[in-house]
């Protein structure tokens, strides 16, 4: 499958060197801690991915991402690379799906049916800063995230209509275990222009 990764310059001359790159989490901001979602869909690429090890997965995007947009969104003055990979072993889902499913909200078909379930669960639970939620309610909603890998989940969210100025310029994103140098097809160096803090 044809994906693009966004990553620093320092990934590509490691894969270069090395051949093949699982994520170090020696790189992750904030001394290597892992948030959850991504231990989350670590485990689900286990799941439904045959040979994978349950290692945390890399990020690609599966439209080629704009650099006149993504430089903007890395930090200024570091450099960056896309990289084009033909990947296998790859899971795909709707990226305002999985945008639901970091925040911790409830993933559903419909925005009626999100409302629905917030409205009793805030009912039962009017406390917004209990965590995690007490059963079902934690049951169900760790239950609607299993949704992200469903066919049936719509391409963009509600919130997310193409031609909207808030819409995603991407609809499907994609993980995977494995950077290996044999898959790579052309890579693209850039400059980012972010002056947001990063990490």
């Amino acid at each position: 499958m044809r994906v693009w990764t966004v990553q620093p310059l320092v990934v590509w001359e490691r894969l270069k060197e090395a051949g093949t790159l699982c994520v170090d989490t020696a790189f992750y901001p904030y001394d290597g801690y892992v948030p959850w979602q991504y231990m989350w869909i670590a485990r689900r690429l286990q799941e439904r991915v045959p040979g994978n090890r349950g290692g945390l997965p890399w990020w690609a995007y599966c439209e080629k991402p704009d650099l006149r947009w993504v430089r903007h969104h890395q930090p200024a003055g570091q450099p960056q690379v896309r990289i084009e990979l033909d990947v296998e072993g790859v899971l795909v889902f709707p990226g305002w799906a999985w945008d639901v499913v970091h925040s911790g909200h409830f993933l559903s078909f419909t925005q009626r049916e999100q409302e629905i379930w917030s409205t009793v669960m805030r009912r039962a639970v009017p406390d917004e800063d209990l965590w995690p939620l007490p059963e079902p309610w934690r049951g169900e909603l760790e239950a609607s995230w299993l949704r992200l890998f469903d066919p049936r989940l719509p391409l963009h969210g509600w919130a997310d209509v193409p031609g909207k100025a808030n819409a995603s310029w991407w609809a499907n994103e994609a993980v995977f275990e494995t950077l290996d140098l044999r898959d790579v097809r052309h890579v693209t160096h850039f400059i980012g222009k972010s002056r947001w803090p990063h990490g």
